[in-house]
């Protein structure tokens, strides 16, 4: 299999991810990171239809304040998954809810999810940044304990 030119790919051992193939299948798979809450999040997203938390964990009522938290967030390793590309660009900029089932011939993250990262979002109902926080700081003890790091 050949690597594309372009695009944000990452070439990832099968065992690292827990990948429901063989390893006689492929022992290497192509993704794409996918924004869960997605860069362009006004039209899906908006902060009158999904409340902005700010760390506390509080609703922000100003909007200037909250679509800077809201595109901050974004940004975020928890807010990061990674998807076979022709998956990722099916789901673009929808809601979560659509981006985990997809819609009418459009299979969704349920359907075609292949990491055990991508999986384990099956099971959230609701993603905003208090989800994003919350995988953010799972990611950051899973890789502080790979690597043997400590911060202060």
């Amino acid at each position: 299999m050949s690597q594309p030119k372009q695009g944000n790919y990452f070439k990832l051992p099968n065992e690292i991810f827990n990948m429901d193939l063989s390893a006689d299948e492929i022992a290497l798979y192509i993704f794409t990171l996918e924004h869960i809450m997605p860069q362009k999040w006004k039209q899906y997203w908006s902060i009158n239809v999904l409340p902005v938390y700010d760390e506390s964990n509080e609703i922000v009522s100003d909007e200037e304040i909250a679509a800077s938290i809201r595109t901050t967030a974004i940004y975020e390793i928890g807010n990061m998954t990674l998807l076979n590309s022709k998956l990722n660009t099916s789901l673009r900029n929808y809601e979560f809810k659509r981006k985990v089932n997809g819609e009418g011939r459009k299979r969704g993250m349920k359907d075609l999810a292949d990491c055990m990262i991508t999986k384990k979002l099956l099971d959230i109902d609701i993603w905003n940044e208090k989800s994003i926080r919350n995988r953010s700081s799972v990611f950051s003890e899973v890789i502080k304990q790979l690597w043997g790091l400590s911060f202060n």
